[in-house]
């Protein structure tokens, strides 16, 4: 009868610390996908390595759905897949991001119900809004409900901790408050997050063309020829940047 326990305990400790190895094993090799493709961000291949780390975090967190770390990782490289691919204008983009973005968004979503004081899971799952906006347009996002949502999660991702993912979250809430059509657009609030990304977020930063698009574009707006000065000198740096969809956005811009 003992030996019999003792297997059946055997049994039961090894699968667990089989899963929980592949578990970890999956997320190192996501991490290192992600290391190696952050340091190659101009090229746009690198949204192959993005995917593929994407896939590897995903099966972490559908075979840990608990874990915290897993589910906003996922999160995460679901929207660098869809940024990269974006920012690069790869065929059919828009579609792909839809296809990835929309189903990853339940990995912000659950990130966001374990831990709602952490960033992470706010800030991810905003993005993965936005991605999937992208494809689909702002119009239907507003008519699917997802106004409020992507609100509510990057106001928390700045009132927890503005300086995540190098000022990120000043420049995600930035651009919700410009690109939302009117009536509910707000200038003024878009401008204030704006400056506050440009003035913090650091020289290599991946996101700052995209920074300077976007205050370029709300300082042109201005009745001031000083807005409008510098306003043309940020977007005529993006129009010079290393990606293809802020420096067409730039151009027009300037057009």
């Amino acid at each position: 009868m003992r030996r019999m326990c003792l297997a059946a305990l055997v049994m039961v400790i090894i699968p667990m610390s089989a899963t929980a190895d592949e578990f970890r094993a999956l997320l190192d090799e996501s991490d290192a996908l992600l290391k190696a493709g952050l340091q190659r961000v101009a090229d746009p291949t690198t949204s192959g390595l993005y995917l593929k780390a994407y896939h590897l975090a995903a099966k972490a967190a559908d075979m840990q759905p608990g874990s915290y770390e897993a589910n906003w990782k996922a999160a995460r490289l679901a929207r660098c897949y869809c940024g990269q691919i974006r920012w690069f204008l790869i065929k059919d983009w828009k579609k792909e991001c839809v296809r990835v973005a929309k189903p990853a968004m339940k990995y912000g979503q659950r990130a966001i119900e374990l831990e709602p004081k952490r960033v992470e899971g706010h800030f991810w799952y905003a993005c993965l809004i936005g991605s999937y906006s992208d494809g689909v347009s702002i119009i239907t996002a507003l008519k699917e409900g997802l106004k409020n949502k992507t609100q509510h999660s990057l106001e928390a991702a700045v009132r927890i901790d503005p300086a995540y993912w190098d000022y990120s979250p000043y420049l995600g809430l930035g651009e919700f408050w410009y690109l939302l059509p009117w009536p509910l657009k707000d200038a003024s609030k878009a401008r204030d997050l704006l400056e506050k990304y440009n003035k913090h977020v650091p020289a290599t930063a991946d996101n700052i063309e995209e920074g300077w698009v976007y205050l370029g574009m709300v300082l042109l707006e201005s009745k001031d020829a000083k807005d409008k000065a510098r306003g043309r000198q940020y977007l005529q740096k993006a129009a010079a940047g290393r990606f293809p969809y802020f420096a067409n956005m730039a151009k027009e811009a300037l057009r």
